[in-house]
């Protein structure tokens, strides 16, 4: 069983690029890298996102540079345990690749939305409604973010709620 972080809205959220020192792409944009065959093995193998389904003027990849590779946002193509969850439209999966400065620079990128949202822990293979642990977030600081997604340890499913 892995852990899936979600960030989930009514709206479609725009994806800004000033969260780390690279740019949020669209799939065009990805298509002009040097190894987009290897970008797109990774989409499909790895995210099993089918850029077919994907717009392609929608930014919302993200390839750090290897020393500032915090995380992702991507828009969740599956109809996965999320779904049993909610059933707001817009579901984009968070990938987290650095824990270190992960809520700083989470932090950031949420308060850029200017949408409401809800952020998401659960198990992918296990549906537990009964379980699942509902709070208001009140601010988007960093104590905040780690009282809902912790340090990548799991007990119940969470789902904080920002408006």
């Amino acid at each position: 069983m892995s852990i899936g972080m979600y960030l989930v809205s009514n709206h479609k959220l725009k994806i800004s690029s000033h969260i780390v020192s690279s740019e949020f792409m669209s799939l065009n944009d990805l298509r002009r890298q040097e190894n987009f065959a290897s970008i797109l093995t990774d989409l499909k193998k790895n995210f099993a996102i089918d850029p077919k389904n994907v717009d392609p003027e929608e930014k919302i990849f993200l390839l750090p540079d290897d020393s500032e590779e915090i995380f992702t946002v991507t828009k969740d193509q599956d109809e996965g345990v999320i779904h049993k969850y909610t059933t707001k439209p817009f579901v984009y999966y968070i990938d987290i690749y650095s824990w270190k400065n992960f809520y700083e620079y989470f932090s950031d990128y949420l308060k850029s939305l200017n949408s409401p949202f809800e952020l998401w822990k659960i198990w992918e293979d296990s549906y537990e409604y009964e379980d699942l642990i509902t709070t208001k977030i009140e601010s988007l600081d960093t104590q905040t973010l780690e009282k809902i997604f912790g340090l990548n340890e799991y007990l119940d499913p969470i789902v904080g709620i920002y408006e």
